[in-house]
């Protein structure tokens, strides 16, 4: 059902009189074509007037005042930086939220093309796993998510970790010689190093 004209906006003000600030800045009314800012000042401007401490009932609904506002100004990651306050993590893709972006990048769908090179990857870490070599050695084994949504598999031996050990959530650029086991293909890191975000 296509919403249109006065039916659209006395959804809209009645959406506002009950929504959580935190679901606009996620931007989960965007279906009816207003920015998040736009919402969220119409929010303040409707929400805003009364004391929250103070009840209050009305015996008819009223509209809201109509308000102009400029144009206001969107900066390139504000969506971005909502998400990773509310949620913790982006919704858009953290590899394109990145300060640099590097040239030379392989894939995880490329792996098996380059069997026994050293590659550059560059990937979103979502799980680890500790282990112990025979020796009792600490090691892990490293999952991220690349570009295309491919998994990564990296593995982690003692050395490695203890050179340059996970710093939490992340975009990673890894570094490492490409092997295969039992037909899957996984890169034995010798670099690896949190990318910070460009924000």
């Amino acid at each position: 059902m296509q919403l249109q004209g006065s039916n659209l906006k006395s959804i809209i003000h009645f959406d506002l009189d009950t929504f959580y600030v935190s679901v606009e800045r996620l931007k989960a009314f965007r279906f009816i074509g207003q920015t998040s800012k736009k919402l969220l000042w119409d929010a303040h401007l409707i929400l805003g007037k009364v004391k929250k401490s103070v009840p209050k009932k009305e015996l008819f609904e009223s509209a809201p005042e109509p308000t102009e506002l400029p144009d206001l100004e969107y900066g390139r990651y504000e969506d971005a930086l909502d998400e990773l306050k509310i949620l913790s993590f982006p919704y858009t893709s953290p590899l394109a939220l990145l300060k640099k972006q590097y040239a030379g990048i392989v894939y995880a769908r490329e792996l098996k093309s380059h069997l026994g090179n050293v590659v550059y990857m560059t990937g979103y870490h979502f799980a680890i796993r500790e282990t112990s070599t025979i020796s009792g050695e600490r090691m892990c084994f490293g999952n991220f998510i690349d570009k295309h949504g491919d998994i990564l598999d990296a593995v982690n031996f003692p050395q490695s970790i203890e050179k340059y050990p996970f710093t939490g959530k992340g975009c990673y650029l890894v570094k490492g010689t490409v092997v295969e086991d039992f037909d899957v293909p996984s890169v034995e890191v010798t670099h690896m190093e949190r990318i910070p975000w460009a924000f």
